[in-house]
């Protein structure tokens, strides 16, 4: 496969996985918070904007923790999509733990954090795990099932 077409892919799956990351962690704190009345088209349809910004943080947050997973995969061929899922989870988690450092910093939200916020904390880390599941397995099913084909003699 040559490099740009390559790069391309691997681009449209990150792009995707990101979409797919924000809107299922936001989805899943607001089914946590109000139910599923989350999943209604009016509710769905007053989400566009809320799901634009949640995937805008997703994929800029988990962008340094996805390079040296993207690479490895790359190099490795990996093409599992149990691999890939697992990298989502693992991606998301450290994603997450640097946006509450970056919070912690700015504004120590952990630190004067109450019994509520900690609470929330947790439920956020579940979403975002299972936004992360979600997310791995959209970056394989466009990229991902491709891996290391840059380096792959081409066939004739």
């Amino acid at each position: 496969m040559p490099a740009l077409k390559r790069f391309s892919r691997i681009a449209a799956g990150y792009v995707a996985a990101s979409i797919v990351a924000g809107v299922i962690a936001l989805l899943g704190i607001l089914i946590v918070h109000i139910g599923f009345v989350a999943l209604s088209p009016r509710a769905l349809g007053e989400l566009v904007q809320p799901f634009a910004i949640a995937s805008a943080v997703a994929g800029a947050t988990a962008l340094l923790p996805t390079l040296p997973v993207g690479i490895y995969a790359e190099r490795h061929a990996k093409r599992a999509l149990a691999w890939y899922t697992r990298a989502g989870i693992g991606v998301s988690l450290v994603a997450l733990a640097l946006y509450v450092i970056v919070s912690e910093l700015a504004t120590r939200s952990i630190t004067n954090a109450t019994q509520a916020d900690i609470a929330f904390v947790v439920q956020l880390a579940i979403c975002v795990m299972i936004a992360g599941l979600c997310s791995g397995a959209t970056y394989w099913a466009i990229a991902g099932r491709h891996a290391g084909k840059i380096a792959e003699p081409a066939k004739h």
